[in-house]
């Protein structure tokens, strides 16, 4: 009866050996995967901050090409505004030459 108790002990502490290097095991590839995720989302995350930063200089080129094409636009405003003003005079000079 004792062998068979010791044999019984052996076999609980192999098995429980056995087990424990199962876990570890485990343990090393869940960690393995726990970081390489980890770097996953830090890559993700850079490229968000990348897009992000790329959107905002298209936001402010946008802006730019926008207030540099009003600009344009009251500058003909002006001009045109000058050259009407310039033919009405020159037609009240004629009219009044011919009168």
């Amino acid at each position: 009866a004792v062998v068979s108790t010791q044999s019984t002990g052996k076999d609980k502490y192999t098995k429980t050996l056995q087990e424990m290097d199962c876990l570890k095991h485990e343990l090393e590839t869940r960690t393995e995967l726990a970081r390489r995720n980890d770097a996953r989302a830090s890559d993700l995350k850079q490229q968000v901050i990348d897009w992000e930063k790329v959107v905002a200089e298209e936001q402010e080129e946008k802006l730019d090409i926008s207030a540099d094409m009003i600009r344009q636009y009251k500058t003909m405003q002006s001009t045109m505004a000058l050259r009407i003003h310039l033919l009405e005079s020159n037609l009240s000079h004629l009219q009044v030459q011919l009168d």
